[in-house]
């Protein structure tokens, strides 16, 4: 089969494609190591989160992630600082769809801006569904990643031990309760 015709879909079973997307609080919680504070953000009306897209907050030892998941299958196509990405179906018709990196950009501006730390205090990793390709994509940064979900066991157990301790284990338990206490999250 021709390069541009194959895909990640084929490699996994379809009855754990949608199990294996599908991220919740306690699966992440066993694909991640040390001690952390993992929290699942939604757009609530009237409180200090709204206009924040769902996400996952890691509220970390060694940092704080946004995790944010982008649900699209095709071939992903995006630069950095456009507004929007596409995704291309295996017959070559495009549907674009908005930059998940800039969206997890504001997600970071307005949890910085909660929490009073600067957003380079923040790590943003795009979470794409595994059926998808991603050909042209922006490069992992020191403060962004962009990986498959069925990734986030291997890449947080390669990323983790690179990174130094941030936060002892009081100053983590605070950032969690001011966080609380700032959102009215529970």
């Amino acid at each position: 089969m021709a390069k541009f015709l194959q895909s990640r879909a084929g490699k996994t079973p379809a009855s754990d494609i949608q199990d294996s997307n599908k991220l919740t609080l306690s699966g992440l919680r066993s694909l991640i190591a040390g001690h952390f504070h993992l929290l699942q953000l939604q757009p609530q009306p009237n409180t200090p989160l709204e206009g924040i897209r769902t996400c996952f907050l890691l509220l970390h030892e060694k940092g704080v992630f946004v995790l944010f998941q982008c649900h699209q299958n095709g071939i992903i196509h995006g630069e950095a600082d456009t507004n929007t990405w596409s995704c291309f179906n295996y017959l070559g018709d495009n549907k674009p769809f908005a930059n998940p990196l800039l969206q997890n950009r504001e997600n970071i501006t307005l949890l910085a801006s909660l929490l009073k730390l600067s957003e380079s205090s923040f790590h943003s990793c795009i979470l794409f569904d595994n059926e998808c390709e991603l050909r042209r994509i922006p490069a992992t940064t020191e403060h962004s990643s962009i990986i498959w979900a069925d990734q986030v066991e291997s890449h947080f157990a390669e990323l983790l031990p690179k990174l130094p301790a941030r936060y002892s284990h009081t100053q983590l338990e605070a950032l969690h309760d001011i966080f609380v206490l700032v959102s009215n999250e529970t």
